[in-house]
């Protein structure tokens, strides 16, 4: 699907991943949460994933200082801090919470489809 296919895209550097901490432990919790995905990925399966994604990405260095309230959810706050901190273009989300900003610093936030789109552009 969409998700595999910008993935894919960052294996093959068709754009820079910029990762941070905090989202592959969340990562990490939600495959081993939800049953649905902890019967399909295996946990050597998942860290072999996220081994390959720290290969790939760009790994921000923590931020230390407070985070300032900007979006409806405090608990997205990070992520836009370490969009713009990390000099996104794009923040890739599909959570309506971030999305209805739809930008802010000079980060675009938009879908996975949407940015999937973008990425179908560039390789014209």
């Amino acid at each position: 699907g969409t998700i595999a296919t910008i993935i894919e895209a960052a294996f093959d550097n068709k754009y820079q991943l910029l990762l941070l901490s905090e989202v592959v432990t969340e990562l990490r919790k939600k495959i081993a949460e939800k049953k649905y995905l902890s019967k399909k990925i295996s946990k050597s399966s998942t860290q072999k994933f996220i081994t390959a994604f720290f290969a790939i990405a760009v790994i921000l260095s923590p931020i230390t200082e407070p985070i300032p309230k900007v979006g409806r959810d405090y608990k997205d706050d990070y992520l836009l801090a370490y969009a713009i901190v990390g000099d996104a273009d794009y923040l890739v989300t599909g959570d309506d919470d971030l999305l209805t900003l739809k930008e802010i610093h000079n980060v675009k936030v938009l879908t996975p489809s949407k940015f999937l789109n973008i990425l179908k552009e560039i390789q014209k």
